[in-house]
């Protein structure tokens, strides 16, 4: 998990079509984890396709040039005991703490995909709470506010931060461990002035930091961007319905808006009031 070309080779084993087709209709586009382009945290076209290429061959390259080795039935071994490598993907079942049920979708996919290259995924599927901080993986939706919001700060690792407050007494030192947690140091950073971030462009250009150093080093694999939260989503509403947004924004709830309001009535409203 800590070598970037095995994450690479992760994301690149992940056919994000077919996710996107069967789990979300098509309402939405592919990508990796960088926000889409109606976000204020977009980082531009030159990030929104790092690592996204559905190319198996691309991803077995990665793996055979980390040394791993085959069993007789094609999936890579551990190095240290000779076992199958077999990371832990874990997803909330749909309807847990609203919840969709996508992510169950949208996982039973990935492990396939992930075994048609040689690795032997395990899917576990269960509420929270669950031991999180024994978790190797997780999939769930993303938020249009990155940050506060979101998982990229959660890109990496804690245990820098744990390192900067303790004065080095616990945690890791990221020093030691540029290798593999290559950027938290300007997450770290970044993360503590946005506590004193004082105007949004200020707030903007921190976030980004912290997005970049997500989706550059692939510590988030993006499958389908902006659905069903955002582009792609679709809405039906009453036409005297005003305040709705021309675009659907809804990151862990309903679509968030300030006000509505109906205008006129008209229709069926009108004959009822008549009456």
């Amino acid at each position: 998990m800590r070598k970037h070309d095995y994450r690479l080779a992760l994301s690149h084993a992940i056919d994000r079509d077919e996710v996107h087709m069967s789990v979300f209709d098509g309402l939405g586009y592919t990508g990796n984890a960088a926000l889409p382009d109606i976000s204020p945290y977009y980082l531009g076209k030159e990030f929104d396709e790092i690592g996204a290429a559905f190319d198996k061959a691309k991803a077995t390259s990665l793996l055979d040039g980390l040394g791993l080795k085959k069993d007789a039935d094609g999936f890579y071994l551990r190095a240290d005991n000779g076992n199958r490598i077999q990371p832990l993907l874990w997803a909330p079942p749909g309807g847990s703490g609203g919840q969709a049920s996508t992510d169950v979708e949208t996982a039973e996919l990935i492990v396939q995909h992930w075994a048609n290259i040689g690795i032997d995924a395990k899917l576990k599927v269960s509420t929270s709470p669950d031991p999180i901080n024994l978790l190797q993986m997780h999939t769930g939706l993303g938020y249009f506010e990155p940050v506060n919001g979101g998982n990229y700060d959660q890109c990496g690792s804690y245990l820098v931060h744990d390192y900067y407050e303790s004065g080095g007494e616990k945690g890791i030192d990221p020093a030691t461990a540029s290798d593999w947690l290559p950027g938290k140091v300007d997450v770290y950073k970044s993360m503590r002035a946005l506590k004193k971030a004082t105007t949004y462009p200020e707030i903007i250009e921190l976030g980004k930091v912290v997005v970049k150093n997500c989706v550059e080093n692939l510590f988030m694999l993006g499958v389908v961007k902006a659905s069903p939260t955002v582009r792609g989503a679709m809405m039906i509403v009453h036409k005297d319905l005003r305040g709705v947004p021309k675009q659907i924004y809804s990151g862990g709830g309903g679509p968030h808006t300030e006000l509505l309001w109906f205008d006129t009535p008209t229709g069926s409203i009108a004959a009822n009031e008549n009456k």
